[in-house]
């Protein structure tokens, strides 16, 4: 994220933690 408001940061950390807590991507 080069400049980001505090809702595309907002977006980033939920697609993260979304992306984080599916249980079919462990690497």
């Amino acid at each position: 994220i080069a400049e980001g408001t505090p809702e595309d940061i907002k977006n980033n950390v939920e697609v993260l933690e979304a992306y984080l807590s599916c249980p079919t991507v462990e690497e």
